[in-house]
């Protein structure tokens, strides 16, 4: 039997977290699932993934940003996930705490989305304390 083809979508890869390790763990499950995300910076990647997760152009901006904050870019990231390559497959996995669930107009693939709290950077004023300028 044919092995199946499997995507899996993260948020964003900016620091490893409790959703990161949950996509690493996915990533363990399917190890020859392609792993998607809006942006990723390489400290954000968890040492778990065995390649690099392909990212969106809206990573480029990312980096012009010197990857020193996504959050101007967020009104960017669902245009982003609909516009994943995600033809072809057997299945897609998201994980999902804002955006990524965008995928599943990218794919006529039955899309299964792992949901986490919401993000708590849009509750938690501290979560934005790092952000440049933002207090």
């Amino acid at each position: 039997m044919p092995q199946k083809r499997i995507a899996l979508v993260h948020e964003r890869f900016t620091e490893v977290a409790g959703s990161e390790h949950v996509v690493e763990q996915l990533a363990k499950q399917w190890p020859s699932a392609e792993v998607f995300a809006a942006l990723a910076r390489p400290s954000g990647v968890p040492s778990g993934l065995s390649k690099a997760p392909r990212t969106t152009w809206v990573d480029r901006y990312y980096g012009l940003l010197s990857r020193r904050s996504y959050a101007p870019l967020t009104p960017l990231i669902p245009r982003a996930f609909r516009g994943l390559d995600l033809q072809d497959l057997d299945a897609v996995i998201v994980s999902h705490h804002a955006f990524a669930t965008q995928a599943v107009f990218a794919t006529n693939a039955p899309v299964i989305a792992y949901v986490h709290s919401p993000a708590r950077w849009a509750w938690d004023p501290s979560m934005r304390a790092q952000e440049a300028g933002v207090v």
